[in-house]
């Protein structure tokens, strides 16, 4: 009898969640094509020393929509490499981002799953990441779930 409850009960949400989705509109996907860029800081800027960022990546943006076409969230999934090199000695760190990344209906990123790189923490500290990361405003690493460490610190050698 237990079973039968449990089961009906199952049913009737997965019956719920589907009717739900089936209202909203279908979620509108974007696919980037392959883009490259360079930033070179000084030193003292961030780092002791000069710090160059290189970044590739391609992008896939889907942001899921209600039933008028209004955005209500976002995710971002695709390839992303940063390569950071301290100037002076040419030591370099290499990240694979693959995302996800969460976004709210007004287009910002919340969260982040995974290796992350190139973010502020809130003592002011370029850092990667790698676990659940939840961002505040200016893409601001406000708390992880896993591990962080000071970019500085790495290419520091």
């Amino acid at each position: 009898m237990m079973r039968r409850f449990i089961a009906l009960l199952m049913s009737g949400i997965v019956t719920t969640m589907v009717a739900g989705t089936a209202s909203a509109a279908p979620p509108i996907i974007e696919r980037t094509g392959w883009d490259a860029f360079h930033i070179s800081i000084p030193a003292g800027a961030v780092c002791d020393f000069g710090l160059e960022i290189d970044v590739r990546q391609r992008l896939t943006i889907t942001t899921f929509v209600d039933a008028d076409g209004d955005p209500i969230r976002g995710l971002t999934t695709g390839f992303v490499e940063v390569v950071f090199m301290n100037a002076e000695t040419n030591e370099i760190v290499r990240q694979a981002i693959p995302g996800p990344g969460f976004y709210d209906a007004d287009g910002t990123i919340v969260r982040g799953a995974g290796p992350w790189s190139g973010n502020v923490n809130l003592s002011g500290e370029l850092v990667t990441t790698w676990g659940n990361v939840t961002f505040g405003p200016d893409f601001t690493v406000l708390g992880v779930k896993g591990r962080e460490e000071p970019v500085c610190g790495l290419l520091d050698a």
